[in-house]
């Protein structure tokens, strides 16, 4: 016996049944895709057909899970995102940093000289194990950034993304010493605009991907900014207060002790 089969809403046929199920084992057709044939008192699905047993019907495998790709979108030379997206890591790195030491040893670690300048050397050990394990860090995932080698892997090794954060601890950050990595910013912020890469991303190789920001990431990005800048301006304002108070405090019991003789 011959059937009609309806497909994206056309007629085609007639078509033995074998027919029809060989198209439901190609997955071109599914077992309620409605077909007919002359005794049938109207259009039914495949698997209602008595001819049909649910035995003889193929399974069809799960449905694989594909890993989605970065794809990046719009502009690619974004060295503000960059350095956003840097500052974002070494900001909570610093605070994270601070804190876990204080909890441990219960001392301020903020009092020593330059320990900032120790820290951030730290963070290029660590950083490494982020972009192995996860392919991110913090920072490049709120900005959508995403780092790929020449092949297009996703996640670097180890020492690849050891090898880079040096070269962007020295080369970039100057070594995070201020005068010094205000020239270095700047140099490779004219080599990104000028070239399209900076010297890290050149010599490793690396690919730096962006996706495009939409307005309510832009949006939360902008008040983490405002809030890491008011946690620094409030601390060093707080820390003037303290010591100027400390001070006073000083001055004043000095002055006691000599008007008292004691």
């Amino acid at each position: 016996m011959k059937y009609f089969y309806i497909k994206d809403e056309q007629r085609f046929g007639p078509i033995e049944f074998e027919e029809i199920l060989d198209l439901v084992t190609a997955g071109q057709l599914s077992i309620d895709t409605l077909v007919w044939s002359a005794g049938l008192d109207g259009w039914k699905p495949i698997c209602d057909l008595e001819e049909c047993a649910l035995s003889e019907l193929p399974i069809p495998p799960p449905v694989p899970l594909v890993k989605k790709s970065f794809h990046a979108s719009g502009s690619q030379v974004r060295p503000w995102i960059r350095l956003f997206a840097r500052w974002l890591d070494v900001s909570l790195y610093l605070i994270i940093f601070i804190l876990v030491f204080y909890l441990i040893t219960g001392y301020d670690i903020t009092e020593i000289k330059y320990i900032s300048l120790l820290i951030i050397l730290s963070y290029v050990f660590v950083e490494p194990i982020l972009l192995s394990t996860w392919g991110y860090t913090p920072g490049k995932a709120l900005c959508m950034t995403k780092i790929k080698n020449s092949e297009g892997v996703e996640k670097l090794s180890y020492r690849k993304a050891l090898i880079r954060s040096l070269r962007i601890w020295w080369n970039g950050l100057g070594t995070a010493i201020p005068l010094i990595s205000l020239f270095t910013l700047i140099h490779a912020y004219d080599k990104l605009k000028k070239r399209g890469n900076t010297s890290w991303d050149e010599t490793g190789h690396f690919l730096v991907l962006h996706k495009q920001l939409c307005k309510k990431r832009s949006f939360l990005l902008l008040m983490i900014g405002v809030l890491l800048i008011a946690s620094v301006i409030f601390n060093v304002v707080d820390k003037a207060y303290l010591y100027n108070a400390y001070n006073q405090i000083q001055i004043e019991y000095d002055l006691y002790l000599k008007r008292y003789s004691i």
